[in-house]
């Protein structure tokens, strides 16, 4: 009988212990980019030389592709209409944005010299209704929004 009740006893005790565990777990979600450049950019110089400076174009095109995916990208435009047909019509796209802790999943070299760089960044949560709500969370106090461009 006391064997019994110490089995039990023990088997309540380590179920305690795994709900304690879970309940620390910060739930995450996981997000990807790709990025592509071309070695035909880079003729004036050697071969090696030309696929490392493609890889690395590639990656920081993934890393925008990214950063566009966390923080969006801010557009102006001016449009100039005279007797009523536009004259001038211009776009510029903004994106001012650090993106920490994203690593390189694939590089790929594709046909016609160009190379494919995947990557991948897992944020929690909280983290990503922060910037899907564009509130103030407190993760960065230097993060506040320059309007001067605009």
């Amino acid at each position: 009988m006391k064997n019994i009740l110490l089995i039990i006893g023990i088997g309540v005790f380590l179920s305690a212990c795994s709900r304690m565990q879970t309940a620390y777990v910060i739930p995450s979600r996981t997000l990807e980019a790709v990025g592509y450049s071309s070695l035909s950019q880079f003729d004036k110089y050697p071969l090696a030389q030309r696929r490392l400076l493609a890889i690395r174009g590639a990656k920081l095109d993934a890393y925008r592709n990214l950063a566009e995916q966390l923080y969006g990208v801010r557009i102006r435009s001016h449009t100039t209409v005279k007797d009523m047909v536009i004259k001038n019509d211009s776009y510029r796209a903004y994106l001012d944005a650090m993106v920490r802790g994203a690593q390189v999943q694939t590089i790929t070299p594709k046909d016609d010299g160009v190379y494919e760089v995947e990557v991948r960044l897992t944020i929690s949560d909280e983290f990503y209704q922060c910037l899907k709500t564009d509130a103030d969370c407190g993760f960065s106090a230097t993060q506040q929004e320059d309007n001067s461009l605009f």
